[in-house]
């Protein structure tokens, strides 16, 4: 890329939509640099779009002989297995590409290279999206990001004919992208059900199938740092929000108060001189421990519990007003300890109703009324807990 030999050759510059697409992504993030100009060499080709090549023709033939052998009378699930590892492995090490290159410890590495495979990509998309929104396929974009882009029928996909006729127009659309825009699409999924966020790469999304489970990407309320208690009933609730959207207003709150209860349960057998695995709140340190900043949480759990850099350390959330020997902390208005005891089970349930907050919100439901109903049963409440009109993405 940007070789001398090409320099001067105007016919082999990166098409001006993707010069465009790199420059708005550096005002996005604020990076005062500006591209004019980049070019591809003509006279030879890297050694790593020539292994490419050979990976992407391996993982569509791949791609072609599990789909034979899934329909036949008899498929083989070895076989089916087999191929799938094949194509995933093959996918895998194409959309590496971006990494490698934009890994300053690579050899080889080349930020341009990287931002010009992110730029292209970007500009098939938006590329995409017009052809799908525009006749004679006339689908809405309800959402994309990287390699993917959902999109729904709005002519409706309820009935079996309806998904007959839906999935020739996807059809269609793969091949019109084939040969217009020279890209190989898939049809990966077609959900029933779904939540989008509006935010990179968050859903939740389900077929309809009761074998299948719901596909949850990117939710804060499943990372690792909070607690097992909190995860468990986050999931088990986005679960039945995306899978049961027609009963989700008796049976959610419903959920929430059974999360409440069985939290009250687990506080109840506690062994204050054990960990209480799913209280804790834990975190991987990234620095070592001078590293940090005198008086944030990582640094005094560090010191508390003799850890450093790559080591886990834990913590529960606790009533400020009381003192739990040298293991209590204190941080922006809030209390934690290293040990099980003191537990603030209302900022728990209040944290399991804010990661809840988004999915509850898109779903039609009040989040206010909701919460005070739960926390503060005994108070009046006069408000609705759902907001009539409100329908997940089917």
């Amino acid at each position: 890329m940007n070789c001398t030999c090409c320099k001067y050759n105007e016919s082999v510059g990166v098409r001006q939509e993707t010069i465009d697409a790199i420059n708005e992504y550096l005002q996005e993030i604020n990076i005062d640099r500006r591209v004019d100009r980049y070019w591809v060499c003509r006279r030879r080709k890297g050694a790593y779009p020539r292994v490419l090549e050979q990976i992407l023709q391996d993982r569509y033939e791949h791609l072609i002989l599990k789909k034979k052998e899934e329909h036949k009378a008899n498929p083989d699930p070895t076989l089916i297995e087999e191929y799938q590892t094949q194509q995933i492995g093959a996918k895998l090490f194409a959309n590496a590409r971006y990494g490698l290159f934009a890994n300053e410890y690579f050899e080889f590495a080349n930020y341009q290279v990287a931002e010009c495979i992110t730029a292209e990509g970007r500009r098939i998309h938006k590329q995409m999206e017009l052809m799908a929104q525009s006749k004679p396929y006339n689908f809405e974009v309800v959402f994309g990001f990287t390699d993917s882009t959902f999109f729904k029928d709005t002519a409706g996909l309820a009935k079996d004919h309806a998904v007959v006729a839906g999935l020739k127009k996807v059809d269609d659309f793969i091949q019109d992208c084939k040969t217009k825009l020279g890209v190989t699409v898939e049809l990966k999924t077609v959900f029933t059900n779904s939540i989008f966020y509006g935010k990179k790469n968050r859903f939740v999304a389900w077929t309809g199938n009761d074998n299948d489970e719901p596909v949850i990407k990117g939710l804060d309320g499943l990372k690792n740092p909070y607690p097992l208690w909190v995860r468990k009933w986050f999931e088990r609730i986005v679960v039945e929000l995306v899978r049961h959207p027609e009963t989700r207003y008796e049976v959610i709150p419903r959920l929430i108060k059974e999360a409440f209860d069985a939290l009250d349960v687990i506080t109840s057998q506690i062994d204050h001189e054990r960990e209480c695995i799913l209280l804790k709140f834990s975190l991987c340190l990234n620095k070592y421990r001078h590293e940090y900043n005198e008086h944030t949480r990582q640094r005094r759990l560090a010191q508390l519990l003799d850890k450093d850099k790559g080591d886990l350390v834990h913590w529960y959330e606790t009533h400020e007003d009381v003192y739990v020997e040298s293991k209590r902390c204190r941080k922006g208005g809030k209390t934690y300890s290293v040990k099980p005891e003191n537990l603030n089970l209302y900022g728990y349930k209040k944290l399991l109703l804010r990661k809840l907050k988004d999915s509850l919100e898109i779903t039609g439901f009040n989040t206010a009324a909701l919460e005070q109903e739960l926390l503060e049963p005994n108070t009046n409440n006069d408000m609705a807990m759902f907001l009539p009109g409100v329908e997940l993405q089917k």
